[in-house]
């Protein structure tokens, strides 16, 4: 069985072309989360963490991926209004962000 994050670095490039929908979003942000929190408990080569919560991060920051998630959470659904909740404002996710004045 490959490490998990070879297996993470192949998610994010197959996820990379998708298409945006709300389900890939907050899997993806999920990943982006576990990866944020995960820290030193993973024994993964320096920087590598790091290279692919980053990687998410890159993703979901895209126009087209927060405009689904805007979506998402104007549509009320369950996992973009935990995101925008829990997950968000620690990862500055800006299509789940308030925006400040």
């Amino acid at each position: 069985m490959p490490p998990a994050r070879v297996v993470l670095e192949a998610h994010l490039d197959h996820a990379r072309p998708l298409a945006q929908t709300v389900e890939r979003y907050f899997v993806n942000a999920r990943l982006a989360d576990y990866l944020d929190r995960a820290g030193k408990k993973l024994a993964w080569p320096p920087g590598d963490r790091e290279r692919i919560r980053d990687g998410y991060l890159s993703l979901l920051d895209r126009d087209h991926w927060s405009e689904v998630a805007r979506a998402g959470l104007a549509a009320e659904d369950f996992g973009m209004t935990w995101l925008a909740g829990e997950v968000a404002p620690r990862l500055g996710l800006r299509a789940l962000v308030p925006l400040r004045h």
